[in-house]
């Protein structure tokens, strides 16, 4: 697993393993037994969501604190964290 740390504590990226084969592909997104990445988090709810292109989602605050994990799937997101 390749993790790359980013200037902000806590923030951190893995690409994603993708097989491939004649009938498509398979990719393990995210596994609980991936503690290199997960540390002693864990998952309580795993949601997908798709936006329209252009589309911006709303600003929210998380004020008790959590963790996000994110798979982009396709195209590129914009995250601002502090």
């Amino acid at each position: 697993m390749n993790i790359a740390k980013h200037g902000l504590d806590g923030v951190q990226t893995y690409d994603v393993k993708v097989l491939l084969d004649e009938r498509g592909f398979f990719s393990e997104a995210l596994r609980e037994d991936w503690r290199e990445f997960l540390g002693d988090d864990w998952i309580a709810q795993a949601n997908l969501s798709y936006s329209y292109p252009g589309a911006v989602r709303a600003w929210h605050r998380h004020r008790r604190g959590q963790t996000d994990y994110f798979l982009v799937t396709k195209g590129s997101i914009k995250i601002c964290a502090y």
